[in-house]
């Protein structure tokens, strides 16, 4: 909430009262979503509107938010964004289940649930899970796709 409260502020709409910052929570959770392909929504938001959407602020006045809708939840993902040092969800779950017992890990990998409020974005199953998959390929796997067949991941929301 406060990364979207900084990206608006960027946009030029200011929120700095403790309701403002429920009117953000409540953008968050009507508009944001988490991007599969992060460099394709971004360039999709450079070059055309079609990301675009309204939001109706209590006072009835009008704001346009676009990026912002997928950047805010990015930060999930990308940690530095927010100035914070720490491994990004998907690595945090891939170093988790790699850190435990081999002969567990094929049994997590199958067995992700995600649970909480961040949890609810649109698009963040598919996100984790297609960037653990990528980590896993170029990881384990040394780039092998052809042994992926045999990797299975599931992500309960």
């Amino acid at each position: 909430t406060e990364y979207l409260n900084k990206l608006l502020l960027l946009r030029g709409y200011a929120f700095n009262s403790t309701a403002d910052f429920d009117t953000v929570r409540q953008i968050k959770e009507k508009l944001c979503y988490v991007a599969s392909n992060i460099q394709q929504e971004r360039k999709l938001a450079q070059e055309t509107t079609c990301l675009m959407d309204t939001f109706t602020l209590p006072d009835g006045k009008v704001i346009k938010i676009g990026r912002e809708r997928f950047e805010a939840p990015e930060c999930l993902f990308n940690p530095m964004l927010v100035d914070c040092e720490k491994a990004g969800m998907a690595d945090m779950v891939f170093d988790m289940i790699q850190d435990a017992d081999m002969d567990t890990r094929a049994e997590y990998y199958k067995h992700i649930v995600l649970s909480g409020g961040s949890s609810m974005y649109p698009g963040l199953p598919t996100r984790l899970g297609n960037d653990i998959k990528d980590r896993y390929l170029k990881e384990i796997l040394n780039g092998q796709v052809d042994r992926m067949k045999k990797f299975k991941i599931n992500i309960e929301d």
